[in-house]
Parts: structure tokens; sequence; C-alpha cells
């Protein structure tokens, strides 16, 4: 497991759980270990092996790539969150859709009284911006990062989900 699961502590990707016993924890555990390197390969294609071998033996370019680091990009100093923060994202889209199960009458959310719908598709539409924002040559994207440091990937761009559209 590459990702640090501190990410799911605070903020925007929280998910509650008391500490690394409970039930909660094992599940978004059992999440990471099944989809991290799946969702790795299918963004970045091969150059993943590069970069999960590049994290394992702590060389600091990929490091910098896996925790966000700051870097110029067309004359303009941005600040790259990281892989785990995009890789965070993905993960979080999977737990909340685990919470929920479709039924003939629509969703059932097993875990909370609302539904998580708009805030799962959130979450997913938020990754997409991170990985590559077309219309923004300014973002601290992925792709914009990768190009800046010359770090050669065959990059999938993810498309945006809609709440309206079956998804």
């Amino acid at each position: 497991m590459l990702i640090n699961t501190e990410i799911f502590e605070k903020g925007y990707l929280h998910i509650a759980y008391n500490d690394e016993s409970d039930g909660e924890f094992s599940r978004l555990l059992d999440i990471i270990e099944v989809n991290e390197e799946k969702f790795l390969f299918s963004l970045l294609g091969a150059f993943a092996a590069t970069y999960i071998s590049g994290v394992n033996s702590k060389d600091t370019i990929y490091l910098a790539l896996k925790d966000g680091s700051k870097f110029t990009f067309n004359g303009v100093e941005l600040t790259f969150k990281g892989l785990d923060y995009i890789v965070g994202h993905y993960i979080y889209y999977l737990y909340l859709d685990s919470n929920s199960e479709t039924t003939a009458n629509g969703e059932l959310n097993t875990q909370v009284l609302v539904s998580s719908e708009y805030k799962r598709i959130d979450v997913y539409n938020r990754m997409v911006d991170l990985i590559s924002e077309p219309c923004n040559e300014f973002a601290a994207s992925l792709e914009n990062y990768l190009k800046a440091n010359d770090l050669e990937a065959d990059l999938k761009k993810f498309e945006y989900k809609n709440r309206y559209v079956n998804s």
C-alpha cells in the first residue's frame, strides 16, 4: 500500500473511524488494497511500475510525485497536491459507492440517512480536475506536473460524471 491513510482523517475526504481497529478503517484498507494499484496502472499506464518502484526505493522524484510539491509551469509557480491526493479521491469515491445499495426503488444508503450521490460524483469530478484541467493551462494538475518535471507517462484522462446521467 502506497497511499498515506492520513488523508482520510480530516477535510473533504474524511472517513469517520475511531482507531485502526475500527471496522470502517478495515473496510477502507480493503478498498485500498483491491483498487490502489489497478487505479495507478489505469491512470499512468506502464509508468505506474516505475512510480511504484521509485516510491518503494525512496527516490525523491517519485516521493515528490506521491506527496506533492511546488513546481513551475508556463512561468508560474504552482503547488501539486500529489498522487496520494488523487488516489485518495478515487478510493473515497469507491468507499462512498460501497456505502449504498441500488434497489428497484432507488438508492438505499446503508450508512447515513441522506443520499451520498452528490458527494460521490463531486469527489470523482474533483479527481478528474486534479488529473487534468483542459480549460486551465495554469492548473496544478498531474498532467502539468508531469510535463514540468519531464516525467513520461501515458496519462489517462477520465471523463466527468453527471449526477443526472447514469454514472
